[in-house]
């Protein structure tokens, strides 16, 4: 998947979670999480959106739903693998579910 999108094949990476997006206005969609610290190839245009490297520093302040604040603090963090289900009324986050605990 990461080559289809991107172009780049992933030398070394670790299988982080599991996301359960849950919505009122959506289909409920399960994402398999991955991180990379290894990689081949040049990066390539995508005909899903634009694809642009950022600094780790400037993650915070690109625009981004609620319930990805918490998965991108996880992996920060370094926590291992993990569960986490979100759910969305609209564009609110109404529920947030890690490793079976309700944290929101």
């Amino acid at each position: 998947e990461a080559f289809e999108e991107t172009g780049l094949k992933l030398t070394k990476y670790s299988y982080r979670g599991i996301l359960t997006f849950i919505s009122d206005k959506y289909e409920t969609e399960y994402i398999h999480l991955f991180t990379a610290d290894g990689f081949e190839g040049e990066l390539r245009d995508c005909d899903e959106g634009v694809l642009k490297w950022i600094d780790e520093s400037l993650l915070d302040r690109i625009p981004k739903w609620e319930g990805d604040r918490i998965f991108l603090d996880l992996i920060k963090k370094d926590v291992p693998f993990f569960s986490l289900k979100l759910k969305y009324e609209g564009e609110k986050l109404v529920l947030a579910v890690l490793n079976g605990e309700r944290i929101v």
